[in-house]
């Protein structure tokens, strides 16, 4: 036996071990991109249940603090807003015809309709003359009761109307379970 033997046998089995410490590598590198992976879904399954549960009490929150705005404000039905009397008319409109949000509540179907105008009560007075929502109007025309509450902007918390109307739409699922057609202006 000659010293190139030796050497070729200790070769050949420092082959075999880095052969397998080779192949316990890429099943450890695999291992380890399968639990990244599986730890990738799960935090963004985590994610998105806690982003869900944000939402859902963000729109409490803002819930409560848009039915808190209107508990002192005059909560109507359309034919008593069209059938005002001229002293009635005057107070009223001059009291809620400014800038801000109104909810138009179907009682019978639990519906809402979430708008906004510079011209609160000469808008939603429009909606029941059949100049604004259509929907709104053909069950108004068909005899189903509503409620009509006014939001003003000025003392509301929010800084402009679209803010605002988006908010009360979200609050009052005004686009996924009511009239709304859009979930409120941008900007």
């Amino acid at each position: 036996m000659s010293i190139f033997d030796g050497l070729s046998q200790e070769r050949s089995s420092l082959f075999t071990v880095q052969a397998s410490y080779g192949i316990s590598y890429q099943l450890w590198a695999i291992y380890l991109l399968l639990m990244l992976f599986i730890d990738a879904f799960f935090l963004k399954f985590s994610c998105q249940l806690v982003i869900e549960l944000i939402h859902m009490t963000n729109r409490k929150i803002v819930r409560k603090k848009l039915t808190k705005v209107p508990s002192g404000e005059l909560l109507l039905n359309p034919k008593e807003i069209l059938n005002l009397s001229t002293k009635q008319k005057n107070d009223t409109w001059n009291r809620l015809n400014q800038p801000g949000v109104y909810l138009l509540f179907n009682t019978q179907n639990k519906t809402y309709y979430i708008g906004q105008a510079t011209r609160m009560l000469d808008r939603v007075c429009q909606h029941f003359l059949g100049k604004g929502n259509q929907d709104v109007y053909a069950d108004y025309r068909y005899g189903k009761p509503f409620d009509i509450q006014f939001i003003p902007l000025l003392n509301s918390g929010y800084l402009t109307l679209n803010e605002l109307e988006r908010e009360a739409i979200k609050a009052y699922q005004g686009y996924s379970r009511g009239y709304n057609r859009n979930r409120g202006m941008k900007g």
